[in-house]
C-alpha cells in the first residue's frame, strides 16, 4: 500500500463519481442518488485498494527475484554480505526507476548501512517495511542460516526458485483466464450500453420507469441482480496463487 501514489487514488476517486453519475443518469433519471457518494465511494476505494495492492505486490514479487539473483551473484564473486548488498543496490539502479518500490527500498538499506546499523538489523527492517510473506521467509531462514553456518548461497537459489515456480504458476493461470477475463468485462458494460442506447432512442418507453415509486422499485430491483452477477462473475475470473 505504501507505494501507492496519490494520483493512483485520485484516479479511483474520479472513477467511483463518474461511475455513480453513470448509475444515477440510467437507472433512477435523478442525480439524488449522488447523496450515497460517500458510502458508495468508500466501499469502492476499498475494493480497488485491496485489488491494487494484489497488484503492486506481483510487481514487487518480480523485483524481489532480480534482487536474489544480483545478490547471489555479487556473493559468489567474494563479496560479504553486507558490501553484497550494497553492490546489488548500485546494480539495481541500471534496471529500475526511483519511483520503483525495490529501488527505494534498496536506497533505504544503502542509508541504513551509512548510520552503521547492523546487516541483521537492515536485513529485518526490510521485511518489516515489506510486509511479503515470501521477504519475511527469506529474511529469516537466510540470517538463520548465516548464524549457524550454513550457505547463503544455496539458500538464495532455493528461495529464488521456490518464488520462481509461484509466479510462473500465476502466470500460467491468468493465461489460461485471460480470454474469460475479458469477456466478463465486455459483458459489465452491455447492460450500461443496452439501457443507455433504449433511453436514447426510445425515451418515452422509459418514462414509465421514473419519477414514481415502482419505477424506482424496479430499477433498483435490476441495479441489485447486476451487482449480484458482477460479484459473482468476478469471484469465478480472478483465482488467487
Amino acid at each position: 500500500m505504501q507505494d501507492i501514489e496519490r494520483k493512483e487514488f485520485c484516479l479511483a476517486g474520479f472513477q467511483s463519481v463518474l461511475i455513480l453519475c453513470v448509475i444515477s443518469w440510467l437507472f433512477y433519471d435523478s442525480f439524488w442518488f449522488l447523496l450515497g457518494a460517500p458510502i458508495f465511494g468508500t466501499i469502492y476505494l476499498m475494493d480497488w485498494l485491496k485489488k491494487r495492492c494484489k497488484e503492486k505486490e506481483r510487481i514487487f514479487c518480480l523485483q524481489f527475484q532480480e534482487f536474489m539473483r544480483t545478490l547471489t551473484a555479487d556473493l559468489r564473486t567474494g563479496y560479504s554480505l553486507e558490501n553484497a548488498l550494497l553492490e546489488t543496490a548500485k546494480e539495481l539502479r541500471t534496471l529500475y526507476g526511483p519511483e520503483d518500490r525495490i529501488r527505494k527500498e534498496m536506497e533505504y538499506m544503502v542509508h541504513q548501512f551509512e548510520l552503521n546499523l547492523s546487516t541483521d538489523w537492515v536485513l529485518r527492517s526490510f521485511a518489516a517495511r515489506v510486509e511479503q510473506e515470501d521477504v519475511h521467509s527469506f529474511v529469516s531462514v537466510f540470517l538463520t542460516a548465516g548464524h549457524v553456518g550454513g550457505e547463503p548461497i544455496r539458500i538464495l537459489e532455493q528461495t529464488g526458485k521456490i518464488l520462481y515456480d509461484k509466479l510462473e504458476v500465476y502466470r500460467e493461470i491468468q493465461t489460461i483466464t485471460a480470454a474469460k477475463q475479458m469477456e466478463f468485462r465486455i459483458m459489465t458494460v452491455i447492460p450500461f450500453g443496452i439501457i443507455a442506447y433504449m433511453r436514447l432512442a426510445f425515451s418515452e418507453f422509459f418514462q414509465v420507469l421514473y419519477g414514481n415509486l415502482l419505477g424506482v422499485l424496479v430499477m433498483s430491483g435490476c441495479l441489485a441482480c447486476y451487482v449480484g452477477a458482477w460479484y459473482l462473475g468476478r469471484r469465478m475470473t480472478e483465482i488467487e496463487v
